[in-house]
């Protein structure tokens, strides 16, 4: 995580590093790695219920993938606002269902056009519906499975098992966030 011309940027770059890894049958475990990435997330410090959602965000190109997301306390409901993956734009939705598997409502675009220019990537989130849009046009909405608990932001960028070390480093960038609430 760096500023650079007033703007936060998220770098995954070739480093290395030592931490915690989650590994489902033992919990957390020390782990090395050979990159690093970073995440910026209100978890600990704002949470809200339906409004209007909104950043300015640069998606850089190449095989980092980058996103701007939405989660509770628990791992369902997850929205992602805008999440760049290998060339493609995605805004999805994933919510728990009675029988245990997650439904989802995936949409995509060719996203190439996404990257080194920044958008202004919005959600407006209402009791009834959610709306994602992209430079305040509708890209998609979506009326199941609408979340009706807070919710935290969060940005992140990893690198998968099919990125490219080539593409680093890689940044990130957002120059402004905001957040509105509904009116009663």
């Amino acid at each position: 995580m760096e500023f650079y011309d007033n703007k936060a940027r998220i770098v995954t770059r070739t480093e290395k590093a030592e931490g915690l890894v989650w590994i489902p049958e033992h919990g957390f475990s020390d782990g090395k790695f050979d990159f690093t990435s970073g995440l910026i997330s209100t978890a600990r410090s704002f949470r809200q219920k339906y409004g209007i959602f909104t950043a300015k965000v640069k998606m850089a190109p190449g095989s980092v993938t980058q996103a701007f997301w939405m989660v509770g306390n628990q791992m369902l409901p997850h929205i992602d606002v805008a999440k760049y993956d290998r060339g493609k734009l995605f805004c999805n939705f994933f919510w728990p269902s009675r029988n245990g598997s997650p439904h989802r409502s995936v949409s995509k675009t060719a996203g190439t056009r996404y990257a080194n220019n920044f958008y202004i990537y919005t959600l407006e989130w209402t009791p009834n519906k959610l709306t994602w849009k992209i430079n305040g046009k509708v890209f998609k909405t979506q009326t199941s499975g609408v979340p009706q608990d807070e919710m935290y932001i969060n940005f992140s960028t990893s690198l998968k098992e099919y990125g490219s070390e080539s593409d680093l480093p890689s940044a990130m960038e957002i120059d402004w966030i905001r957040v509105y609430k509904l009116k009663d």
